[in-house]
């Protein structure tokens, strides 16, 4: 959570307990905007809204901005006792442990909302 945290605060996100309240909210934080991003666009691009589909672009796409876009303008810090982790470890991780679960999510409990059912997606 700390490493997440020196994103804001720098080094000394890895000092107390501020940096894991931080770092603890802002993961929270990077799961939530791009899940209701997924669900404002899930029904108007047809392409993305099969969940098997979906979920896994989502995941690439967050990779791609938090890597490219968010990070590099950021007080980012990884101290000298903790190995970056491999870019292909990493997008997979994104794709199926962030975008999947967050499609899975969307498509399950979106139809309910609507009165339809999952199983036709």
């Amino acid at each position: 959570m700390q490493l997440a945290a020196s994103s804001v605060i720098g080094i000394s996100a890895y000092d107390g307990a501020v940096g894991l309240v931080l770092g603890t909210l802002l993961r929270f934080f990077v799961a939530i905007v791009p899940a209701t991003t997924y669900a404002l666009i899930d029904q108007r691009l047809p392409a993305l809204n099969r969940w098997a589909l979906g979920g896994p672009v989502l995941g690439v796409l967050v990779f791609l901005v938090m890597g490219f876009i968010v990070l590099p303008r950021t007080a980012f810090v990884t101290p000298p006792s903790v190995t970056p982790m491999p870019p292909v470890p990493a997008l997979l991780i994104h794709m199926f442990g962030l975008g999947l679960p967050i499609s899975l999510v969307i498509h399950t409990v979106g139809p309910l909302r609507e009165g339809g059912s999952s199983c036709a997606r």
